[in-house]
């Protein structure tokens, strides 16, 4: 069974794996180690999990690798440990685990564990990418030095559902960095991404919303002729505030004001 597959196995299930583990079976041993780790059919023992991810890294078994390199990055049941953490990814990433390879990525870019080197993060985050990764793909957009370059690889990266890549596009669009400003665009990303939880688009998405609201309501406004609402709805079209960019209308509004 796969590790995205599992969620609460049965009691069958897990005794099953135990005995299996017990015979050495690197694949039981590391299903258990996952169940123990997240409460899966069992009660949450990180140390415990962690025992089951050693015994099957000492068959080499590529998740986990993986697994165990978590254990010492977030200190799961062990120590946190970046150096040791990048030992186990390294193994992990080089028999293909996307995961293993987009955070080895990540250990060369920041340098945790490791020298900070962009051109091994970059190595990685490709080998990473090349398997869809969402995460990886803007990782790769962080190694570019040409904006226009950091944009398209963004792209990828929010199209295919990361939601920091989401948020940056968002900003992409607002400011006008790379592409042309565009409100409702910055407003559909930093929506995508304030829905897969990501604080930062949540609150430029509500401050957008709320942009457009008084957007709305000073059109509504607009045709009693006050001139203080003529002149923020004509500063609000040409900023591209609350709607999209408009100079045309913003120079009528302003010759009104």
């Amino acid at each position: 069974m796969k590790q995205d597959e599992l969620k609460y196995p049965s009691r069958e299930e897990i005794e099953q794996w135990m005995r299996e583990a017990e015979a050495g079976d690197a694949e039981a041993q590391y299903q258990l180690g996952i169940c123990y780790a997240n409460g899966y059919g069992v009660t949450i023992d990180q140390k415990k999990a962690v025992d089951y991810f050693f015994n099957a890294v000492a068959q080499n078994h590529p998740q986990a690798l993986y697994q165990l390199g978590n254990c010492y990055y977030y200190g799961y049941g062990v120590y946190c440990n970046y150096k040791r953490a990048v030992e186990y990814f390294e193994q992990a990433a080089k028999l293909g685990v996307v995961k293993a390879q987009y955070l080895l990525g990540n250990c060369y870019y920041y340098g945790n564990g490791a020298n900070a080197n962009r051109e091994q993060a970059k190595y990685w985050y490709a080998k990473a990418a090349e398997q869809g990764d969402a995460d990886a793909l803007y990782g790769l957009s962080m190694c570019r030095f040409d904006e226009e370059e950091c944009f398209v690889w963004c792209e990828k990266s929010a199209e295919l559902g990361c939601a920091e890549a989401q948020y940056q596009l968002g900003m992409y669009y607002e400011y006008g960095d790379v592409v042309r400003a565009s409100f409702n665009k910055a407003l559909q990303w930093y929506t995508q991404a304030a829905e897969q939880g990501h604080e930062e688009a949540k609150e430029c998405k509500e401050r957008m919303e709320e942009e457009r609201e008084q957007a709305a309501l000073w059109i509504h406004e607009s045709e009693q002729g006050d001139p203080e609402v003529l002149h923020n709805l004509a500063r609000y079209y040409e900023d591209g505030t609350g709607m999209e960019h408009n100079y045309e209308l913003a120079k009528e509004y302003y010759t009104r004001a």
